[in-house]
């Protein structure tokens, strides 16, 4: 049995928490991923529906041992189990290969076709993603975050400019382009700094050919010249099918074929680009002293083309002041949280019904220009 860590808080890359369901004590506790995935055993069922079953009977009786063992309050959920702490709380869901076995197999496998008829459902590679691949992204992440320091601090940095550019949700596709960065640095040396590990970002974000070649992240340094193939054939594959929209190809060993890290659409790829190029471009001219007049500090890197957006939603709380809340007690960080909660579901609700006509991108983290979250609206038949 091995446990997993799934938060990006886990990796020092967090720069947002998430909170847990209030409970009856009222105290408000920061909620923390797990997965506790079991070794293959010929005592597990093969089928899909009876491993969820196995593994539902298990956090049951885990809630009642840690309640009678250890005095630690558990509250179990549909298919998970929060363990309550006095500061966080951990929400544990339980995975076992057999359940998702054929599936990996076709997604993880270096020879296995990507797309065609065999390709997954939605479903089946939500789960695979969140049982099975976030686990091991995550873990990996951590690992090389303490062999260089600098790379969580570009992570957070790199984050706060995608939501910036209005495309907070795309955290896993930020760190994957960070972790590049520092793990296949040449021809220079790695990023001794966040500053430079969000300029080399930028660089490759502006720089790299994504229509003709992949993004290969070896996080093991273990990648053999047949596997490294097998990759490129699988992209030279993807990009002869009409059908397939991803742009941003990003493949790993945990992800062969880019099945399942959620990248930027298509569509936005050549003004992504050309943002990244304009937060590069302002990094040096202020480093060297030649800023914009009038540019205040660092300010206009995290600018905001609007042009591009047809409709543009400015959604700020009742009752809050335009410059935000400057107060931060208790009361009020939990006012916050409980707000900003209500705004990400407002905008997911806006975005699953506007789909078929148009894409939304919004600013979960408010980072430009005051605190609260913002929508932009842009016609789906825009093209790069």
């Amino acid at each position: 049995m091995d446990v997993y860590p799934v938060g990006d808080a886990f990796s020092y890359t967090d720069i947002a928490t998430e909170e847990a369901p209030v409970a009856d004590d009222g105290i408000t506790r920061e909620l923390h991923g797990a997965v506790v995935e079991f070794e293959a055993s010929g005592r597990w069922p093969r089928d899909a529906v009876a491993c969820r079953k196995v593994a539902a009977a298990l956090l049951v009786q885990a809630r009642e041992e840690l309640l009678s063992d250890l005095g630690i309050e558990a509250e179990v959920g549909e298919d998970f189990l929060d363990v309550r702490y006095p500061e966080v709380a951990f929400r544990v869901r339980v995975f076992h290969p057999h359940e998702l076995g054929d599936v990996a197999q076709r997604v993880t496998s270096f020879q296995a076709p990507a797309g065609g008829s065999a390709s997954p459902s939605a479903a089946d590679l939500a789960r695979l993603r969140d049982l099975w691949w976030r686990p091991r992204i995550r873990n990996a992440l951590h690992s090389h975050a303490l062999r260089q320091p600098a790379l969580a601090g570009a992570a957070r940095l790199c984050k706060r400019w995608m939501a910036s550019q209005m495309l907070s949700g795309y955290d896993e596709f930020v760190e994957h382009l960070v972790a590049h960065v520092f793990l296949h640095p040449a021809p220079f040396d790695s990023p001794t700094s966040p500053q430079a590990g969000f300029c080399r970002f930028c660089s490759l974000l502006d720089a790299h050919d994504w229509q003709h070649e992949p993004l290969m992240l070896d996080f093991d340094g273990r990648f053999s010249e047949e596997e490294r193939m097998s990759l490129r054939r699988s992209f030279e594959r993807s990009r002869s099918e009409s059908e397939r929209t991803t742009y941003f190809w990003v493949s790993s060993r945990f992800d062969p074929h880019a099945m399942l890290l959620p990248t930027p659409p298509a569509t936005v790829c050549a003004w992504l680009q050309q943002r990244a190029r304009h937060a590069l471009g302002f990094f040096g001219r202020k480093l060297i002293g030649e800023a914009p007049a009038g540019s205040k500090g660092w300010q206009p890197m995290f600018a905001l083309d609007t042009g591009v957006f047809d409709v543009v939603l400015r959604l700020r709380p009742r009752g809050r002041p335009e410059g935000g809340d400057s107060r931060r007690g208790g009361l009020a960080r939990r006012r916050a949280r409980t707000e900003g909660q209500a705004l990400r579901s407002l905008v997911e609700k806006v975005r699953a019904n506007l789909s078929p006509v148009c894409l939304v991108f919004y600013d979960a983290e408010g980072w430009w220009p005051s605190s609260g979250a913002r929508a932009r609206f842009s016609h789906s038949t825009r093209t790069c």
